[in-house]
């Protein structure tokens, strides 16, 4: 065979057994399968190390190549959920909702993105089905009834729970809460609802004592005084809202009653509205009235005007020396003011005038740390006080563990913040004051879990909240 002959023939044969694997290394080279397994790999990465925005990413990636993966559109929506943006949250979920394989969860996702981007009747529209088939979790009936209750329907809340009720018939949280809803309306119903909370669960009976007692209309005469007690004992217990609608009630049965303008005016705020209208109409009904002043007082302490707050407070210490309550309040609104000596004045004119009220010590101690001021000669002293007064109270050994903490007593304040968790596992100033324990001592796993907690169980203008929110988006911001 000639040479080129040859030469051609070893070439055939070369092509026929490497032609295979050139096309293999030239698949996987190619650009498009290569972004695609390391958008894989980035979004199990991030998503391990909960870095959310990367997961996001790297998962908008691979639905580039596989648009058709409903169960990615669910991923990405819940990660942009979970960093706070509801728009792109609600765009991924509805994406998915009309592809096929959509689920339950998808479903659930997609109605609190909804509500936490500012759509609560689509929230709603969302969830009600999903809650009448049966096929929701028991949070979502929360969360449904929530809603509708934060929306005003009451009715709607009242059906939500009952389901719930008839899914978990041994829980007393539904019932607790329906007994809640119907205080507004249907007071009969409201106190059958309360007693068979109470029958299961026995420590809710002291909690909510004022408020059947007021249902039952028991001492309370006129039906402007008996829905006043239903409102405020709902105010105790910070059903705000609801004790709103009472307190519009009150005022159209009383348009003279001036005390219902004043809690009026104060539920208004509380549920995120001014109400100074309704204080200022109350004054004027009534300008020395103790219920009044004090609201106003507090309305001006939120107006950041301490000064403002002052005035009433005077007049009401001048009205009534004994009470223990307006010197506490002199002391919080001169501390305010910037006056601490005055403010440290108040309060120890406090606990001489009410030495045997757990309060006075609690606010001394809360003043010490909250200012870090007179720790050892004042704070420590007033918690160990607190302490006897209330050894089961659970902030009385945050404030203890604090103050501790402070002085740099590091093992005693641990042991007691320790047991505050134990007593109050709810109890959100404790968990914030155990995370701050956990940074300074650099066990970041512990301070994160608590932090979260803190956040978790505190409302959205709570001081715990934003503390702890603040702290974890600096000390863990690739988390958050």
């Amino acid at each position: 065979m000639s040479q080129p002959g040859q030469l051609r023939r070893q070439l055939l044969i070369a092509a026929g057994i490497g032609l295979p694997w050139l096309l293999v290394i030239l698949l996987n080279l190619h650009p498009a399968p290569l972004r695609l397994s390391h958008a894989f790999q980035q979004a199990s990465l991030a998503e391990t190390h909960l870095s959310l925005q990367k997961a996001a990413s790297a998962t908008t990636v691979i639905l580039e190549f596989q648009p058709w993966r409903t169960d990615l559109w669910v991923k990405l929506g819940q990660f942009y959920l979970q960093a706070g943006k509801w728009q792109d949250a609600i765009q991924s979920l509805e994406i998915a909702a009309n592809r096929p394989g959509f689920t339950t969860e998808g479903l659930i996702l997609l109605g609190k993105a909804y509500w936490l981007g500012g759509s609560p009747k689509l929230a709603i529209n969302t969830w009600q089905p999903l809650v009448a088939s049966g096929k929701a979790p028991i949070q979502t009936h929360a969360d449904l009834a929530a809603l509708q209750r934060q929306e005003g329907d009451l009715a709607g809340a009242a059906q939500t729970l009952q389901s719930w009720i008839e899914r978990q018939p041994g829980n007393a949280h539904p019932l607790l809460e329906l007994g809640f809803v119907l205080a507004v309306h249907d007071p009969a119903l409201a106190v059958e609802a309360l007693d068979k909370a109470a029958a299961i669960d026995r420590s809710l009976s002291s909690q909510i004592f004022q408020l059947r007692k007021a249902l039952r209309k028991e001492d309370c005469g006129s039906e402007v005084k008996c829905t006043m007690q239903t409102g405020r004992a709902l105010a105790g217990l910070g059903q705000w809202d609801l004790a709103a609608l009472l307190f519009e009630q009150a005022v159209a049965q009383s348009p003279d009653h001036a005390e219902a303008w004043a809690f009026l005016g104060e539920a208004q705020q509380q549920t995120g509205k001014d109400g100074f209208a309704a204080l200022q109409h109350a004054e004027s009904l009534s300008p020395t009235s103790p219920t009044v002043r004090a609201l106003m007082s507090l309305y001006w302490r939120r107006q950041g005007k301490p000064e403002m707050a002052q005035v009433f407070l005077r007049a009401l210490a001048a009205l009534e020396p004994e009470q223990a309550a307006w010197q506490i309040e002199l002391g919080n609104t001169a501390a305010e003011a910037g006056d601490l000596k005055a403010a440290m004045n108040h309060f120890q004119k406090a606990a001489s005038l009410e030495p045997e009220n757990p309060l006075v010590w609690a606010s001394l101690a809360r003043f010490c740390v909250d200012y870090a001021t007179n720790l050892r000669e004042e704070g420590l002293p007033a918690a160990r006080r607190l302490l006897m007064l209330s050894p089961q109270d659970a902030t009385a050994h945050v404030l203890m563990g604090r103050i501790l903490f402070d002085l740099r007593d590091f093992a005693s304040a641990e042991r007691f913040l320790l047991q505050a968790i134990q007593l109050d596992d709810n109890n959100a100033y404790a968990h914030l004051v155990l995370g701050q324990f956990y940074l300074q001592s650099e066990n970041y796993d512990f301070a994160s879990y608590h932090l979260q907690r803190a956040l978790s169980l505190s409302k959205p203008d709570q001081m715990e909240g934003m503390l702890a929110s603040r702290l974890l988006e600096r000390f863990f911001p690739l988390r958050y």
